[in-house]
């Protein structure tokens, strides 16, 4: 059972990860609205702020290999965690 465990432990962190990136993209889709709208500047412009922050702690914490879409045989990565990794990204990027 422990092993099992293990082995589905990378899947758990990128769907912990894919609904982080989702949960960012409604903010992006919020800011997209103020700023469609032109509600209220100034809190366009703070939203905005936070928004950039946030983009650039994201990528500054996640590990390099997370941006990149091939496959990575050298760490044994299973097709379904890179479909799940290949998901997050499409979403982070779209």
């Amino acid at each position: 059972m422990q092993e099992l465990c293990c082995e589905r432990e990378p899947l758990a962190r990128l769907r912990n990860l894919y609904l982080a990136v989702s949960s960012l993209m409604r903010v992006v889709t919020e800011v997209r609205i103020l700023a469609r709208y032109g509600i209220d500047p100034a809190l366009l412009q703070r939203r905005a702020s936070a928004l950039q922050n946030e983009f650039v702690a994201v990528t500054f914490v996640l590990p390099s290999h997370i941006f990149n879409p091939t496959r990575r045989f050298d760490r044994e990565e299973a097709a379904d965690e890179h479909q799940s990794r290949l998901n997050m990204l499409f979403v982070f990027y779209w």
